[in-house]
This record gives structure tokens, C-alpha cells and sequence, in this order.
């Protein structure tokens, strides 16, 4: 199996990318749209200022449509995988199908129903002034289990072995529980968090992590000075039923018919999905469409500009 990766350093690779190649289009449509007098001025707060807002908002709407396009694409990829009847060794591979627990079965913290694996985190919201915008939400408890299962896929059964990490759980549906619910309350109350851990900026924390074997894991963590009344806080759950249908994509490895995450995990997140490939047709087709509304944006963009701005001010 391989080690542990720094997806922290992957991701900020990434960001640096993204952001970069936003900067060339924005660039690269302020130097469009200078290419006709009047030209647009960087002062903002001035008429000439806010038509020079023109060029970069072209740019940032052709950046944002071709982001949707690359993304859809990647989609198409996956479907075109999910077809596929053979599996090799070390090569990627979609897999769906039913989930089966092939290790202990667990409770799910908060709604107490059997499950594979399970992420939770509990919230609670402050204000720093008046207004919406002043509100601000802090994490108090959080949490993952991951206990071994298979999932019952026409090319077989096939275990996935993540790595211990939340981002495993990302694209399971979320299922919100009030305080005054017994069990939610009780597991908090319950749950050894392990020792206080004071940080170098003089936080404290508690975390707890367990890991009996690859894919088979357990982590909870206290984070900060949690409130001790826990009557305005918000408990959400995400869990992976035995039974359910889910999806996931990784790297097939033929020696115990395991599923691991992809090297590339930044831009291939290694998520399990409940459903099938349907879903991912439907991401498709949501991200062409968002792709052709930013395109329109865009022309329109330049239209107003070309067609209306300029003539008016020669």
C-alpha cells in the first residue's frame, strides 16, 4: 500500500495553478478589451474605472467556463471507466454496488443506526456584531469510523482501503439532528477524546485516533473550549449503510481485491458515493450547462462593451 501523502502540499500546487491561470485570463481580457479607445482605467471609483472592470470580468467568465468543461470532462472519463467490464491490476477502476460489512458492524453516533462507516461533526454558532454576516460558525466535535466492507460490484466484490481521513466521507449525504434528541448528546457525553493537547498558539485541543489495520479506523477530537451546553449546537451525520447502493474510484489492486486512493488524489479525490454512475451523468450535464452560462456571460459581457460602451465614447 502507499504511504501517507502530503495531499496538503498537493492542494496548495493546485490553488497556485488554478489562481495563476485565472490571473492570465483576467490579464488576457483587459489587454482584449484595450484594444478599442476608450481605453479602461484601473481606477475604479471612475467611469472609465468600472468599464475596465469589463475586460478582467470577460476573463474570469471564459476561466470559470472552461474550469466547468475540464471537470465535466473528467466526469465523461469516469462514466466511460464505470463501463468498463475488465479490471487490471494498479489501474484505475469504478466500482458500484451494494455495501457489505465484512468486519464489526458500528452504530452510527447520532441517529444510532448500523453502518460501515461514519462521519459526524457538532457546530455551534456565534455572533461578532449585528447582522447575518457577523455570524460565525465553530466546529466543537467531529469525527470518523471506518470499519472493513466490501462493495458487491458486477466485477466482483472489492474492499476500499482509504486512508484515515474525513475527506472520505465528503460526498455522502448529510443528515442534521436536534440537541434534544437523546442519543445525540449521549455520544458526546460519552466519548473518550483522549487527552488535552495544547498547541504552539496556546489552543487546546483533545484528539483521539485508533487504527487497527488499513481501512479499519477510528478518530474523534475535541477541538477548542466546546460549550458545555449543547442545546443550541448542530449535530450532522454521514453514514454508509450495508445494503445501499454506493459508488466509489480508485486504483484496483488484485492481491486481496482492494480499491485504494488514486496517487493523484488532489484531482482525484478518493470519495465513496451512494447511488451509481447516473449521478455522475447528472454532475455532467449540470457542469455544460454551467459552462455554456458563463460562455453567454462572457459574449454578453463583451456586447455591452464593444457595442454599447465604446460607441458612446468616441
Amino acid at each position: 500500500m502507499a504511504g501517507q501523502r502530503n495531499w496538503f502540499v498537493d492542494f496548495i500546487k493546485l490553488i497556485v495553478i488554478h489562481l495563476g491561470l485565472l490571473a492570465l485570463f483576467m490579464v488576457g481580457g483587459y489587454v482584449l478589451f484595450c484594444l478599442r479607445s476608450p481605453f479602461p482605467s484601473f481606477v475604479f471609483w471612475t467611469a472609465q474605472g468600472a468599464e475596465g472592470a469589463a475586460g478582467p470580468l470577460f476573463g474570469f467568465l471564459i476561466w470559470l467556463s472552461l474550469l466547468y468543461v475540464r471537470y465535466a470532462r473528467k466526469n465523461e472519463a469516469d462514466i466511460a471507466l464505470a463501463k468498463e467490464r475488465t479490471i487490471r491490476d494498479d489501474e484505475p477502476v469504478f466500482i458500484c454496488g451494494a455495501v457489505k460489512s465484512v468486519g464489526q458492524i458500528l452504530s452510527a453516533p447520532f441517529s444510532g443506526k448500523e453502518c460501515a462507516g461514519y462521519c459526524y461533526r457538532v457546530t455551534h454558532t456565534s455572533s461578532e456584531g449585528t447582522g447575518p454576516s457577523r455570524m460565525t460558525t465553530w466546529t466543537d466535535y467531529e469525527g470518523y469510523a471506518l470499519s472493513p466492507f466490501v462493495i458487491q460490484s458486477p466485477k466482483g466484490d472489492i474492499r476500499p482501503v482509504p486512508e484515515a481521513s474525513k475527506e472520505f466521507y465528503y460526498e455522502l449525504p448529510v443528515e442534521k439532528y436536534k440537541a434534544s434528541e437523546k442519543r445525540v448528546q449521549e455520544y458526546v457525553r460519552k466519548t473518550d477524546f483522549g487527552a488535552p493537547i495544547k498547541s504552539i498558539l496556546g489552543d487546546t485541543s483533545r484528539k483521539k485516533e485508533t487504527i487497527s489495520e488499513p481501512g479499519n479506523f477510528r478518530f474523534d477530537s475535541a477541538i477548542g473550549d466546546p460549550p458545555e451546553d449543547l442545546d443550541d449546537c448542530t449535530f450532522e451525520e454521514r453514514i454508509i449503510q450495508p445494503g445501499e447502493k454506493y459508488y466509489a474510484i480508485g486504483i484496483y489492486k488484485a492481491e486481496g481485491r482492494l480499491l485504494l486512493p488514486d496517487p493523484d488524489v488532489i484531482s482525484k479525490p478518493f470519495h465513496i458515493v451512494k447511488g451509481d454512475f447516473t449521478i455522475l451523468a447528472k454532475k455532467t450535464r449540470a457542469r455544460y450547462i454551467g459552462a455554456l452560462i458563463c460562455a453567454l456571460l462572457a459574449l454578453a459581457d463583451a456586447a455591452i462593451y464593444f457595442l454599447v460602451i465604446v460607441p458612446k465614447q468616441m
